[in-house]
């Protein structure tokens, strides 16, 4: 059950921090469909600290399951190596330099960042 429990949270979290940002990447796009989306609700700037705060909530949970030897050692180190850099990379891209190009580079990080997180859970079982 708690083998499951961790995974499913934490990529609600970061495929929301995720969005977040894709979404303030829209935009124009979206201003210009009329569509209401939480980025053009409270602008870009304000989803980009959402997004941040999630992403560094990702980095600071990922080596945890680890720790607590649900998955391993070997799990919370690839975390620590692997995972957390990333997530931490995107988080401060889209505060410092907020824009539709950082945005668009923060999401590459974190599509890149979820596929290795989801090889260190597998490895970490091992």
């Amino acid at each position: 059950y708690k083998e499951v429990v961790f995974p499913v949270c934490f990529a609600f979290v970061l495929v929301l921090g995720r969005e977040f940002v894709k979404g303030a990447e829209d935009i124009e796009g979206d201003t210009r469909a009329g569509a209401t989306t939480l980025a053009v609700r409270f602008g870009g700037a304000r989803v980009a600290l959402w997004s941040a705060m999630l992403l560094s909530l990702c980095a600071v949970i990922a080596p945890i399951p680890g720790l607590l030897w649900i998955y391993g050692r070997f799990y919370a180190l690839l975390m620590l190596l692997l995972v957390v850099p990333g997530l931490l990379t995107a988080a401060y891209l889209i505060l410092k330099y907020p824009g539709k190009r950082m945005f668009n580079r923060a999401s590459w990080i974190l599509k890149f960042e979820m596929l290795i997180g989801i090889v260190v859970m597998g490895l970490g079982r091992v």
